[in-house]
């Protein structure tokens, strides 16, 4: 029963993505000709795929080209509606005009730079896709996000989970959780994140993505110094290139992600699928994950207003970079792609 509805989850999500792709960008007879069309005599037999079925392919891999994420932020229904509200002719390419406007309605909205220029990126993307001017280089717009990002600065408000915060928060675990199960569950969920700088998305199942960590990805060396664990995909790494991330053992400390794992592994339902899932076999999801992180933040009077599931990360990186390890090596650790990692040391 259990596999059925994650079946059926994975055929919804998959739905979704499709009905998003065909909202952006539709591949239309005139953006893809027929066959036959040309001077060259046709054969009676044809020895390739059908034109429909490249055409589908066609559209597969331009699916394929970005993530779910992705496509969902380029979705062109928001600037639909502005041109819907103010009157404004629906025509594609999209009056340069319009997308001045459009900037302009998003700032006074209250958007952030980064959720109007994803905006813009979205309404490009669909502009260069289908050989029309790339609105990204119009000068005029280029100018209105940069003043956007000049004239409303956002402050990562996010606190970082630190290792004594970290300490605080397994040790109300036993207070918080049902039984012993969930919180052996939770302490080596919470244990890894920080350890290993986890996306919450890599470890659990989330609202848009299904990408979550496999209990086959997951193995204990034999000397149980260390946990290695093989990401399939993340934010970062899109085409499914394997990492494998190595969390040493922890001797010292009484916070230890080989012990916490491995205590987990003991009373973990002997089933394949998600790395983490509940006794019955349900996997955890997002909403569990960061319901149990605030349950434990408020037994523990700490301040839950500014600690999300993103702050396991944004904690490790800060210790790391307090005990003076190289900001090279925190960034690899960290599989970050760019100097963004800076933005997480508090």
């Amino acid at each position: 029963m259990l596999g059925n509805k994650c079946y059926r989850s994975r055929q919804s999500r998959t739905r979704i993505s499709e009905r998003i792709v065909r909202c952006v960008i539709s591949v239309s007879d005139e953006q893809i000709p027929r066959a036959g069309t040309g001077s060259r005599p046709r054969s009676d037999t044809v020895s390739g795929p059908s034109v429909e079925r490249l055409e589908h392919t066609a559209k597969a891999l331009m699916f394929k080209s970005m993530s779910v994420n992705s496509w969902r932020s380029y979705h062109t229904a928001v600037f639909n509606n502005f041109r819907s509200a103010y009157s404004l002719n629906n025509n594609w390419p999209a009056d340069q005009q319009h997308v001045v406007l459009f900037v302009a309605y998003c700032f006074e909205k209250g958007l952030s730079p980064k959720s109007i220029k994803s905006y813009i990126s979205g309404l490009s993307y669909i502009h260069k896709y289908r050989g029309w001017y790339d609105i990204s280089n119009i000068f005029v717009v280029k100018k209105m996000l940069e003043g956007c990002s000049r004239s409303r600065q956002t402050v990562d408000t996010r606190a970082p989970i630190t290792r004594k915060v970290l300490t605080v928060i397994i040790s109300q675990l036993g207070k918080v959780c049902y039984n012993d199960f969930e919180r052996s569950l939770f302490n080596a969920m919470f244990t890894l994140a920080y350890f290993g700088l986890f996306r919450v998305s890599e470890l659990v199942a989330t609202a848009t993505c299904s990408n979550q960590l496999q209990i086959a990805d997951v193995r204990v060396t034999g000397d149980k110094h260390a946990i290695l664990v093989t990401l399939r995909k993340h934010k970062t790494n899109q085409r499914g290139i394997p990492v494998t991330i190595r969390i040493p053992y922890e001797p010292e400390s009484a916070l230890c992600p080989v012990r916490s794992f491995t205590d987990y592994l003991a009373v973990r339902p002997h089933s394949v699928g998600p790395c983490f899932c509940h006794v019955d076999g349900r996997p955890v999801t997002r909403n569990q994950f960061a319901s149990v992180l605030s349950k434990c933040l408020l037994s523990g009077q700490l301040n839950n207003h500014h600690i999300k599931t993103h702050s396991f990360r944004i904690g490790r990186a800060t210790d790391l970079a307090s005990e003076g390890i190289q900001p090279t090596a925190i960034k690899q650790m960290g599989r970050w792609s760019s100097e963004a990692y800076n933005a997480y040391i508090r």
